[in-house]
């Protein structure tokens, strides 16, 4: 689950990724040789919105070219909602562990200035680093009541975007740590980033750089130039993943042009399942159960896409077990950085993932499924244990609202357990058929519970770095447990007294 990054692995894997980008440490020219990375996330894109990934409606030639020169993950997890997604990210870890302000959890996390994020790891190892997009870290907030949570007093070097999503249109820009006067709207958004980001990728050519490109579409409200609009299938959600694609396209055409694309690494993928609820503005989740803030396989499995250039096989498809939390620890590991001794993550470094032809026996395929604070499953490989919970639970401040779809925080009874490999869309409850699964599988989340926490235990490894009370939200759920919350609950008979409230 969580490791503390052994030294002399670390060294293993840091040779092994630095070779095979042509690039040893102790080489003269290992500073200009270190891989460049850039990340492009997108917002509220469903598992299915990528040709790739099945979509007969939404045209996307750019990525799906990637894709086939390189490396699909189908078994690729974020986080159910925007500001959790991100803090995963960038911190490398579930965002129950990661610190907040206040020692408060909050369902969009204020991420505490003192968490050591990627781009100030690179830092040490002389990257420069760009954050172009929504930042989304800071509590949802569109303004910083704190200077110290700007990107740029948190390790990126740049920054151009918005402090949160466009809910309501583009409401803020930033460029660093200043707010701009323009006329940006949800249309233009798209290409302006664009823009920014192969600026940045020009001006430092020369030199190993982190591009972290967080796109606001295809969040609603919905927006695409007038290249674009009305030209998509899938209306006005296509128009938009329409243009990204061709944003991805012109990202990828600047590197052939400046001859780095063979030291360069793209991921393409989303923060979270689609918004249905939104209705056509929302994505598809197919052949997945449930959407965003879900979760059920629909609500937190993405696609994502790894390019390399030459240095990666091509069309490689896996169905390994990863996460957005993997990047951190892998980006760290290939540009030569050393993590703090003490820096426990949850992500793993995948680049034995990444040099093989899409499966590794050095990883552990174990992935735990948070909502807010919650913890409501566990997979374990191609096993996936459901616990069960009550209707919209209480202790989610945003499960009751409107914006979520009947099915996606529906109760769950008794434990379910699901076989992914065979039934992707967890129609099958087999629990009754393996109850040694079950059980192994409960023991992981114990572990979970006890490491990380849960919404009325907090975890042994969760970090505070301010004074005074321990997130206060734990006691008002601490003496309530979910069969007393809905009757009609069944626990699992070696529940005890102890693990009632899950």
């Amino acid at each position: 689950m969580s490791t503390i990054i052994n030294f002399n692995m670390r060294i293993v894997l840091g040779v092994l990724g630095t070779i095979f980008f042509g690039c040893l440490p102790n080489n003269t020219s290992a500073q200009t040789n270190k891989p460049n990375f850039i990340i492009i996330l997108t917002d509220d894109q469903g598992y299915n919105d990528l040709g790739s990934f099945g979509s007969p409606l939404i045209r996307t030639p750019n990525i799906d070219k990637l894709a086939k020169e390189g490396l699909r993950l189908t078994s690729f997890y974020a986080q159910p909602i925007c500001g959790p997604s991100r803090t995963a990210l960038l911190t490398g870890s579930y965002p129950l562990r990661v610190a907040e302000v206040n020692n408060t959890k909050r369902s969009h996390p204020m991420v505490h200035p003192d968490e050591i994020l990627l781009p100030e790891i690179l830092k040490e190892v002389g990257y420069r680093s760009a954050c172009i997009g929504k930042w989304d870290i800071n509590g949802h907030k569109q303004d910083f009541e704190q200077e110290e949570l700007l990107p740029t007093r948190m390790g990126f070097d740049y920054w151009f975007g918005t402090p949160s999503s466009n809910d309501r249109g583009i409401n803020v820009v930033y460029r660093n740590e200043k707010i701009i006067a323009s006329k940006i709207t949800v249309d233009t958004i798209t290409q302006i980033y664009t823009s920014e980001a192969l600026e940045f990728i020009d001006k430092n050519k020369a030199n190993p750089f982190f591009l972290y490109l967080a796109h606001n579409m295809p969040h609603t409200r919905l927006g695409a130039s007038k290249e674009f609009k009305g030209k998509s299938k899938f209306g006005l959600y296509g128009d938009a993943i329409e243009e990204i694609d061709w944003s991805v396209g012109e990202i990828k055409q600047k590197l052939i042009d400046l001859g780095i694309e063979d030291k360069t690494i793209i991921v393409f993928t989303s923060d979270n399942g689609p918004w249905r609820a939104r209705g056509t503005h929302g994505g598809s989740s197919f052949p997945l159960r449930g959407n965003k803030i879900s979760t059920w396989e629909g609500g937190v499995r993405v696609p994502c896409v790894i390019w390399g250039g030459d240095n990666l096989k091509s069309g490689i498809v896996s169905d390994q077990v990863t996460s957005t939390m993997d990047l951190f620890p892998t980006f760290a590991s290939l540009a030569g950085a050393s993590l703090p001794d003490t820096l426990t993550l949850d992500g793993q470094d995948i680049t034995s993932l990444l040099v093989t032809n899409g499966r590794s026996s050095e990883l552990e395929e174990l992935y735990y499924y948070y909502v807010d604070t919650h913890l409501q499953a566990v997979r374990s490989g191609e096993w996936k244990l459901v616990l069960p919970r009550p209707r919209a639970p209480e202790w989610i401040p945003f499960a009751k609202k409107s914006l979520w779809r009947h099915e996606d925080m529906e109760a769950v009874r008794a434990m379910e357990l699901y076989n992914l490999k065979n039934d992707v869309g967890e129609r099958r409850d087999v629990a009754q058929d393996h109850p040694d699964i079950v059980q192994r599988l409960y023991e992981l989340i114990t572990n979970a519970r006890s490491e990380i926490g849960d919404y009325n235990i907090i975890g042994q490894g969760a970090r505070f770095y301010d004074n005074g009370e321990r997130r206060p939200d734990v006691k008002n759920w601490q003496s309530k447990s979910i069969d007393s919350i809905d009757r009609n609950i069944k626990l699992h008979p070696f529940y005890n007294d102890g693990a009632r409230n899950l």
